[in-house]
């Protein structure tokens, strides 16, 4: 996408929200989830823990491997393993798997807004 394109900035904004979304969109679901996956509220709300404590993390990251690799190739990336880490949390037959997907998502959830932010 060329810099001047129009839908630049709405692509940024997009990439940015990713990782705030995925966390405000499921905390309301805590008590369902918890039914669904026979878990109790402290595991459910390490799923949280899970995917700040990676996000966090990788944040320190994203920038560093967006300059060796390039900003659009960790762009793509940390989209698709998103999607492939939202898709293993939305099958989770039980909480650990649940855990994991959550933390798989906070690895790359951080990178839109990171690469977002140094395109600007």
């Amino acid at each position: 996408m060329p810099a001047t394109s129009p839908w630049l900035a709405f692509v940024l904004a997009a990439l940015a929200a990713i990782g705030p979304f995925s966390i405000d969109t499921y905390l309301p679901a805590f008590h369902a989830m918890g039914e669904e996956l026979s878990a109790t509220p402290l595991q459910i709300q390490q799923t949280l823990t899970a995917y700040m404590a990676t996000f966090a993390f990788m944040v320190l990251w994203h920038g560093a491997l967006a300059d060796h690799f390039g900003r659009r190739r960790v762009l793509i990336a940390g989209t698709g393993l998103f999607a492939l880490a939202s898709l293993v949390c939305a099958l989770a037959p039980s909480i650990e798997w649940l855990w994991i997907g959550r933390a798989l998502q906070g690895m790359v959830g951080g990178a839109g807004m990171v690469v977002g932010l140094s395109l600007i």
